[in-house]
């Protein structure tokens, strides 16, 4: 096992191994480090509609939907996954050593009749993907397992232990969703792994993972989802509800801001040739101008060559001049493709 300098797991047994059951197996991630925060009182879902900018206010109890914190001028804050369930609702955003979410809550909950409880340390979470995800999923919730539709929230109960489970669907990842009181965890692993031999189950860890959803077209924080960055820039305009005018950030999305500061588009592009990155790579034209930057980088296993997310500026992928990757020293021409990759 590899652990990276956060204490997160890069690989459990090999990138390979990992990888292979993301693309033909069962997947299972920890993400119990991602922040989970528990609201609940008078109207949370009314007081988290005027800090996102997607519309909440109206998402019916135990369903799951995305939650998209925007600050004053637009930028991304989280993008979550809020949880409305019967008597509170939760938020499960990413691994941030910073806790932007809890801080942001904060910062505007103390006015409201609502109770606002950071449980990261008290739940664990875990993804399960893979094509063999449903079969899994059905084989350990059992007559639950047909509950799970679209994105309802179900509560299952497997050998008295207890735990949540519900369906997401982000920028075409399938993945379930499981939760539950760590009290719970080591029974309720011990069981999903008493199914190992029936699957091609394998503990997930950041490596495998980030070759994936970079193969996927999957932008994560703090690489591509961060407060630098519009949501439109990611490809989250179906995410904005742009008749809102009570949210954060709102002013931010008129058309005229829109045409005067949104200029870049995050895409996906492959190397022509080997390519070694010293930390930091620009993307500059025929002429060496800078029009971007190179938010993800990885050596695709299906495509056996470098593929990188990137930010660039959108008047050049309109008039289709060439691009290159510089890395301060060396630049390898680039080949804009569509993602996600399939196998």
């Amino acid at each position: 096992m590899i652990v990276d300098e956060n204490g997160e797991v890069s690989v459990f047994s090999s990138v390979k191994a990992e990888y292979d059951a993301l693309r033909c197996g069962v997947a299972l991630r920890d993400i119990s480090s991602n922040n989970l925060l528990k609201l609940f009182g008078n109207n949370v879902l009314g007081f988290l509609d005027r800090l996102t900018a997607n519309k909440l206010d109206n998402i019916e109890v135990n369903i799951n939907g995305p939650a998209l914190f925007t600050n004053q001028d637009g930028n991304i804050i989280e993008r979550a996954t809020l949880l409305n369930m019967d008597n509170m609702v939760m938020l499960s955003g990413c691994a941030d050593l910073s806790k932007k979410m809890s801080k942001w809550i904060n910062r505007y909950v103390s006015l409201e009749d609502i109770i606002f409880e950071d449980v990261t340390s008290k739940y664990f979470q875990f993804e399960i993907l893979g094509p063999q995800k449903e079969g899994f999923m059905s084989l350990i919730c059992e007559d639950c397992f047909t509950k799970i539709l679209g994105k309802n929230i179900v509560h299952v109960t497997i050998n008295g232990y207890n735990f949540f489970a519900t369906h997401i669907k982000d920028f075409g990842i399938d993945k379930y969703y499981i939760f539950g009181n760590n009290e719970f965890l080591q029974p309720i692993a011990e069981y999903l792994f008493e199914k190992e031999k029936l699957f091609d189950l394998k503990l997930v860890g950041n490596s495998a993972y980030n070759i994936y959803r970079v193969e996927q077209g999957y932008p994560l924080a703090p690489y591509e989802i961060n407060d630098t960055h519009n949501p439109l820039e990611i490809g989250l305009k179906d995410e904005v509800d742009f008749q809102k005018r009570n949210f954060i950030g709102h002013e931010a999305f008129t058309t005229e801001f829109i045409n005067k500061n949104v200029t870049k588009q995050l895409v996906a592009v492959t190397f022509e040739n080997g390519f070694e990155s010293n930390g930091e790579l620009k993307i500059i034209d025929e002429t060496n101008n800078s029009i971007g930057d190179v938010s993800s980088l990885i050596k695709s296993e299906l495509l056996q060559k470098y593929l990188a997310l990137a930010f660039i500026d959108k008047k050049v992928l309109i008039s289709g001049d060439e691009l290159f990757a510089f890395n301060g020293k060396n630049k390898s021409k680039l080949h804009q493709i569509e993602l996600p990759l399939r196998k």
